[in-house]
């Protein structure tokens, strides 16, 4: 008899089948995890939006304390202020920026040029200072007296907002 020659080079099927079955028990426990560490660095960004936005509002409006402007004035600064924050407004749908209306209806004081206030929306997601909390309600607990800035896209036009 001839010798039958062994020349198995390949995997069985069942071999296949079981490192499939070990990788989709993998990606079954690694997607939902990586999914919720997506969402939590979105909600982290826009946070971060929120705050870059705050600091340009307020470096706007320190220039205009300088200046002995009128802190209504600052609407006039929206391109400005979102290029100060770096921020990425093609999707940005709404900027307010606010001052304590006590301040702005009384004498010229440094008060006067604080920003109190600032919601930011970018899509769905939303962040919104007031009270000097952050937080994703717009939950305001002064009266502010507030301004609307357009949203500006990359080459200075405005959004619409």
């Amino acid at each position: 008899m001839k010798k039958m020659k062994n020349d198995n080079k390949g995997f069985t099927l069942v071999e296949l089948i079981v490192v499939l079955v070990i990788l989709a028990i993998l990606a079954a426990i690694l997607v939902p995890a990586l999914l919720g560490y997506i969402d939590e660095a979105k909600q982290k960004q826009i946070v971060l939006e929120g705050k870059s936005v705050y600091t340009a509002a307020q470096a706007v409006a320190s220039e205009l304390y300088a200046k002995d402007a009128d802190p209504a004035d600052i609407a006039k600064y929206a391109g400005r202020i979102t290029t100060m924050a770096d921020i990425d407004t093609t999707k940005v749908t709404k900027v307010v920026i606010g001052f304590s209306e006590k301040y702005v209806s009384t004498a010229k004081t440094h008060g006067m040029w604080t920003v109190n206030y600032v919601a930011y929306e970018k899509g769905d997601d939303k962040i919104y200072l007031a009270g000097g909390t952050w937080s994703s309600e717009d939950d305001t607990t002064g009266t502010f007296t507030t301004q609307v800035l357009p949203a500006t896209n990359s080459n200075g036009g405005t959004n619409g907002g």
